[in-house]
C-alpha cells in the first residue's frame, strides 16, 4: 500500500493505492480511481530510489549493470531495474552512491515518453541521504520542472484510517 499527500495554503490531497485499487482525496472528498490509474500511480512509486531500495532484497526485483555516464559534471553508473513492471535506469554517483537521476518511459505531460528525473539538495533523515529537490524533464525538452520538499519522513506512524477511502 502507497499514499502520497500534499498540502498546500487550505488545499489537502492525497493518491492511495491498496493492493489493485486506488482513490483520491482532495480535502474532504474522496472517490475511487480507475484501474489505469491506479497501475500507474503503483508503477510511478516503483520508479522512486527509496522505494526501489527497500525491495532490494526481493526475488522479483532485476537489475543490471547499463554502463558509465554524468549527470552533470559527476561521473555515474547506469543501474537498470525492473521491479513490477516499471523499468528504470538509475545513474548512481560511483563516489557516493547517492541516486542522482532517474530514466524512464512513462506519462509526461500529454503524452507517454521519455522522463528524466534529476535530483539535488541531498539531506540526511534518520541516517539516509535523502534528495529535497527534483528537476524533471519530459521528452528532452528544455523547459523543466522542477519539486521541493519541505520535509521527510523515513516510515511513519500512520494511523490505518490513512489508506482507509473517507464517506
Amino acid at each position: 500500500r502507497f499514499r502520497q499527500s500534499a498540502a498546500w495554503g487550505q488545499s489537502l490531497t492525497a493518491d492511495v493505492t491498496v493492493g489493485e485499487t486506488g482513490f483520491r482525496v482532495s480535502n474532504a472528498t474522496a472517490w475511487d480511481m480507475e484501474p489505469a490509474e491506479t497501475l500507474f500511480l503503483r508503477r510511478d512509486f516503483f520508479r522512486r530510489p527509496l522505494v526501489v531500495a527497500k525491495w532490494r532484497n526481493d526475488q522479483r526485483l532485476k537489475a543490471v549493470a547499463a554502463g558509465e555516464g554524468k549527470v552533470g559534471d559527476t561521473p555515474v553508473e547506469w543501474l537498470k531495474v525492473g521491479l513490477f513492471g516499471a523499468t528504470t535506469t538509475f545513474g548512481i554517483d560511483s563516489k557516493t552512491g547517492r541516486v542522482l537521476q532517474a530514466n524512464y518511459v512513462g506519462r509526461t505531460p500529454g503524452v507517454i515518453g521519455d522522463v528524466s528525473k534529476t535530483y539535488s539538495d541531498f539531506r540526511d533523515v534518520d541516517g539516509l541521504s535523502i534528495p529535497f529537490a527534483t528537476t524533471a524533464v519530459f521528452l528532452g525538452t528544455s523547459a523543466p520542472r522542477t519539486g521541493k520538499f519541505d520535509s521527510f519522513e523515513i516510515n511513519p506512524n500512520l494511523d490505518a484510517t490513512a489508506f482507509v477511502k473517507p464517506r
